[in-house]
């Protein structure tokens, strides 16, 4: 693995994500998912890093249901064999799993949402096509080559606890068949004070 799980710095960042992170989401683990029915909501405090440093703002996270094994091979396959575009377009044809907005407001869509145990808790990883401004697509700035968005929770068993949320991402499969992750210049913000409200 090339990098820990916060990125190293600077705007071509690029770092092998261990399947502590974004792997649960596109490949098999052993440890498998665990099935969990009814709806979740979480709140959240998101700080910004980098040139959002001192940026907060309350969000909420809504889990509706989470993604299947055999869902998350096919997009993993989809990305390996036919590179990101396709993967952005299976995407879009999933159904919301999720969502992710700032208090008061209605939000983005999450369209992946898996979770594995951990010792005393879980994580939580959501993934989705991030929605992009008007125009960042019309000027088709380089910006747009990182259409995902990734929101990362670790929680312990009272569903309290921790996250990041990386706000503009690509992503590949390199030669040895790892995932890798690049994120779009900026630090991730961090997800403070996350607490499950249902």
């Amino acid at each position: 693995m090339k990098t820990q799980r916060g990125i190293a710095a600077g705007p071509r960042a690029v770092g092998i994500v261990a399947f502590c992170m974004v792997g649960c989401l596109l490949v098999t683990l052993s440890l498998q998912a665990q099935d969990q029915s009814g709806e979740e909501k979480f709140s959240a405090m998101f700080a910004g890093q980098g040139a959002l440093a001192g940026r907060t703002t309350t969000i909420d996270i809504y889990i509706q249901g989470y993604s299947n094994d055999q869902e998350v091979q096919q997009l993993a396959q989809i990305l390996r064999s036919n590179g990101q575009d396709s993967l952005v377009s299976a995407v879009d044809k999933l159904p919301e799993r999720g969502r992710i907005a700032m208090t008061g407001t209605t939000g983005s869509a999450v369209q992946v949402v898996r979770q594995h145990p951990l010792e005393g808790g879980r994580k939580i990883v959501l993934f989705s096509n991030r929605p992009m401004a008007f125009g960042e697509v019309s000027q088709n700035t380089r910006s747009t080559d990182y259409p995902f968005g990734i929101v990362i929770l670790n929680l312990n068993e009272k569903g309290e606890g921790d996250g990041l949320l990386y706000g503009a991402c690509k992503v590949r499969f390199n030669k040895d068949n790892e995932l890798e992750v690049e994120h779009y210049g900026q630090a991730p913000a961090r997800l403070m004070n996350v607490r499950l409200l249902k």
